[in-house]
């Protein structure tokens, strides 16, 4: 049975869904319908429980004739331990890492906690969601149906110098890819078609270039709620079959895709100053100059 061979690590809210869905279209690359997996970072945390590894493994079952078989686990960067996994499991595997400017990421994960599960993020101001932080560190004001706790540290999430760090230690430089959010941005062909360069793939073109994941947000509070705090006489009166279709239902049609505001101008100041040494360790990390995201214009 053939196993992955390419992994994209993340991080979210960084194009990984749209590079998924680019690479899946390539003819001699496998990628499993089912993304993050999560197989890898025995450190991270599931509520639901983690894939064994018979299920890892089937998910490739029909990957013998490919060329590359990938898969995309957007929490593998922020793990401690997922680069030192990945690297005792496939010595020689290649790596995608996906990165962009924190704030915009920091409000970007906001929004997406927001939709994610049912209920991960119950703070829907993200000044307010960032203060809680310090709380969450101690397993305080934790949603009872999140899905995965260490999301809400939005800070954190965001500190790619270190988690670039780990897969520069564990693997050796040029089996690593970073692609900057900012030129998926500008030109995104040409940067799909340098990540095929160094997979040694033949040059495809991008199926559509139109936003695969565009922000989303929540259209009524209540809703959420419902739909994230099942009453418990409801699980166990109402079979799963009924239950979960509704449920489904009503968080699609509770998502409107809308243009995210800006953060204010004292929030990208205060986020700008704390990020600043860490943006110069990566720009060092990954050889590309990201001081431009140093900056307290909108």
């Amino acid at each position: 049975m053939k196993a992955p061979n390419v992994f994209l690590v993340g991080a979210p809210k960084c194009a990984t869904t749209a590079i998924s869905t680019w690479l899946a279209a390539h003819p001699a690359v496998f990628m499993p319908d089912q993304r993050d997996l999560h197989y890898f970072g025995s450190d991270l945390y599931f509520p639901a429980g983690r894939i064994t590894k018979s299920d890892y493994l089937a998910t490739f079952a029909e990957a013998e004739s490919f060329r590359c078989v990938a898969e995309s686990s957007v929490w593998y960067l922020y793990s401690e331990k997922a680069a030192v996994e990945i690297a005792q499991f496939q010595p020689d595997a290649r790596i995608i890492i996906a990165i962009r400017n924190p704030m915009e990421v920091i409000p970007a994960h906001h929004s997406q906690m927001r939709l994610n599960g049912l209920g991960d993020e119950d703070i829907a101001d993200l000044e307010a969601a960032l203060a809680a932080e310090e709380d969450r560190l101690q397993g305080k004001r934790i949603p009872t149906n999140c899905s995965f706790p260490d999301g809400l540290l939005y800070r954190q999430v965001a500190r790619f110098s270190q988690q670039v760090q780990r897969y520069l230690t564990h693997f050796p430089r040029e089996h690593i890819h970073f692609i900057v959010y900012d030129d998926l941005a500008v030109d995104p062909q040409n940067t799909f078609g340098r990540l095929l360069d160094f997979l040694d793939l033949e040059t495809i073109n991008i199926p559509d270039t139109r936003r695969i994941n565009p922000n989303q947000e929540v259209r009524f509070e209540s809703v959420r709620k419902l739909v994230g705090a099942t009453p418990p006489t409801l699980k166990t009166s109402v079979p799963d079959a009924i239950r979960k279709p509704i449920r489904n239902l009503l968080r699609t049609v509770n998502r409107q895709t809308k243009e995210r505001p800006p953060i204010s101008i004292a929030l990208r100041r205060e986020l700008s100053n704390e990020f600043e040494r860490e943006i110069n360790t990566l720009s060092s990390l990954i050889k590309r100059d990201l001081s431009h995201w140093i900056t307290d214009e909108q």
